[in-house]
């Protein structure tokens, strides 16, 4: 979900458009203080977001950051919203990862104790 780019405090600057996967794009740089920026690029028709792109370090990493690419791809209307069935991740120019989702549901309410803390051992 897009619905955290609404917050408070949150820059916004258009990025020049590219071609992913061969459709036109339109983008958006997303800054905040102390976090780091975020690119959005949304197919020019569709609306959907195709790419992200950012930097980050893998868990336990330290050093330069990476440049983590993330597409999306194979849309599927789910109760009402289009998500993507496909991502693929690339970090530093390199294919860190892809995942094919087969099947989406999406639940009415979600039990409190999926967020509880987890209990001491």
């Amino acid at each position: 979900t897009l619905a955290p780019l609404r917050g408070k405090g949150l820059r916004y600057q258009s990025v020049p458009p590219i071609e992913v996967d061969g459709r036109e794009t339109i983008g958006v740089r997303v800054s905040s203080t102390g976090h780091r920026d975020v690119v959005f690029l949304f197919d020019k028709e569709t609306h959907d977001v195709v790419k992200t792109e950012t930097k980050s370090r893998g868990l336990g990493e330290e050093g330069e950051l990476a440049n983590i690419e993330s597409f999306y791809s194979k849309f599927e209307k789910v109760a009402g919203t289009r998500v993507p069935t496909r991502v693929r991740i690339v970090r530093d120019g390199e294919l860190f990862m892809e995942i094919e989702i087969s099947e989406i549901q999406r639940a009415e309410k979600l039990d409190a104790k999926l967020f509880a803390r987890p209990e001491p051992q």
